[in-house]
């Protein structure tokens, strides 16, 4: 009995907290949540060391895109423009708002974002490869053959990312779905507003271990010794007596061009 009460105790003060906080308490629950699930998938499913890239890439993506981006999306966004024209809770209301999560803020928005948020921390950790590109620009490449005229235009992270995301899209979508449109249907159709976050990293957290499995592994970013060695010895390979051939140019043109993004 005293079991009973403490725990009805706990889980009022718990609802009391979400409806008089519900921003903060979404904040909380979406990050522990993506924290947590990554971490059962890491080392209880897969069986891996522990790869804190990976638990910093959840961590990070579920605090600021599932908790706060989304929760302006879902509690602000389609709210005030879904419900203008399709207001409470009837068929077409609910079959409208799963239209806009499933086939617009999911695929749009939330994938995207992933992947740009796992290609920046993923790059945060390659070497430095100034010290590598620019000898061998000097010697192979002219500065004024530059391939990019104001390389500070450039966002390898976010191309990379959105490159990724091209290839695999099909497949991601597809996964959220699954899970999503009837996720979403319960979140439109019987969650109140304060409740719908906390619902939604309920139903989350087998989601995030699914997109753990397919999409978490973290590729080990190359040395900056490896590096090195590996474009002194393209220029070691393709020089000639008379001087550095077109081809080895192109080589070593492409290769610190792959390297840098």
């Amino acid at each position: 009995m005293l079991l009973r009460a403490g725990l009805r105790r706990c889980t009022a003060s718990t609802l009391d907290l979400v409806r008089r906080k519900p921003f903060k308490s979404a904040l909380v629950v979406t990050t522990v949540k993506t924290v947590a699930a990554d971490l059962i998938v890491q080392l209880a499913v897969q069986k891996q060391e522990w790869d804190p890239r990976r638990t910093a890439l959840f961590g990070a993506f579920g605090l600021i895109y599932q908790g706060a981006a989304q929760y302006v999306v879902v509690n602000i966004v389609i709210e005030r423009t879904v419900n203008a024209l399709f207001p409470g809770q009837t068929t077409r209301a609910v079959v409208a708002k799963c239209a806009v999560m499933n086939g617009l803020a999911d695929p749009l928005l939330f994938l995207p974002t992933f992947y740009i948020f796992k290609e920046t921390i993923h790059r945060a950790h390659m070497p430095d490869l100034s010290t590598v590109r620019r000898p061998l620009q000097q010697r192979v490449i002219p500065a004024t053959r530059h391939p990019n005229p104001n390389p500070n235009l450039s966002c390898p992270q976010v191309s990379g990312a959105l490159a990724k995301y091209r290839q695999n899209c099909l497949l991601d979508i597809r996964n959220s779905w699954m899970v999503w449109i009837p996720g979403h249907t319960v979140t439109y159709g019987m969650m109140p507003p304060a409740f719908r976050l906390p619902w939604m990293s309920f139903l989350s957290f087998g989601y995030v271990g699914l997109l753990s499995v397919t999409r978490g592994t973290m590729d080990a970013p190359p040395t900056q010794v490896g590096l090195t060695r590996r474009l002194s010895n393209a220029v070691a390979v393709c020089e000639e007596p008379r001087g550095l051939t077109q081809r080895a140019r192109t080589f070593v043109k492409r290769d610190t061009e792959q390297m840098a993004g």
